[in-house]
């Protein structure tokens, strides 16, 4: 997913790639915006998305935002099977049937 954000924003020379481990990675510096995308979900407990909250939070410019992409994951079969259905209608907005089955949900 990093290589395809890279390779669609490669015409602005402004954006900052990084691929971390957020919870032992220091973010230094201030930004307009910070993206994550399928990985909170992956973090022990609350405490922990707590923490990564705060760290992001002071790393945004006022007015700066934070974008977090994740999936919603149910003990209940319905509603994750919903949830799963709703997810790929909306990533089949940017991306083919294909790149979704082998790139993203296994």
């Amino acid at each position: 997913m990093l290589n395809l954000a890279k390779k669609k924003f490669a015409t602005f020379p402004n954006i900052k790639f990084e691929l971390a481990d957020y919870t032992k990675y220091s973010i230094n510096g201030k930004y307009d915006a910070v993206v994550s995308f399928l990985s909170l979900m992956y973090l022990a407990n609350d405490e922990m998305r707590k923490n990564i909250f705060k760290k992001v939070y002071n790393a945004l410019v006022p007015e700066g935002f934070f974008i977090s992409e994740e999936i919603n994951v149910s003990r209940n079969k319905y509603y994750q099977e919903i949830c799963m259905e709703k997810w790929i209608e909306h990533m089949r907005k940017s991306y083919s049937d294909e790149f979704i089955k082998t790139e993203v949900i296994e």
